[in-house]
């Protein structure tokens, strides 16, 4: 979970006002850190999830994230036009930091042992 810290970043560096470089960087960290954090992801439901249930829960879970992109990126534009693109970036961050933080209070995502399935 830490390491989606990288992408808030990335959005948060988008509404301050700075070199293109720190873009380009944060850019690119929270890209390579978004693909290794998928990768991890993958990796605990293969082990934690008994494999005649996997396809049915990474369906779950990849469908819920594909509803929920279009829904934030429909909210997001209104809300720009509403609040300012700024504005928007900046709750967007604070919102990605807040919400990191909080799975972070659950010791079940803390202290995630990895297991074999049976």
């Amino acid at each position: 979970m830490l390491l989606l810290l990288f992408l808030a970043t990335f959005v948060l560096v988008l509404e301050i006002p700075g070199p293109l470089w720190l873009i380009f960087i944060t850019g690119i960290l929270s890209g390579i850190v978004v693909n290794i954090f998928n990768v991890i992801c993958l990796t605990i439901l293969s082990a934690l999830i008994e494999s005649e249930k996997l396809s049915r829960i990474s369906y779950s879970d990849s469908s819920g994230s594909y509803v929920l992109h279009p829904i934030g990126i429909a909210i997001a534009g209104p809300l720009a036009d509403q609040i300012t693109p700024e504005l928007t970036l900046l709750y967007g961050s604070g919102l990605m930091y807040l919400l990191i933080f909080i799975s972070l209070l659950f010791p079940s995502v803390r202290n995630l042992k990895l297991i074999e399935a049976e």
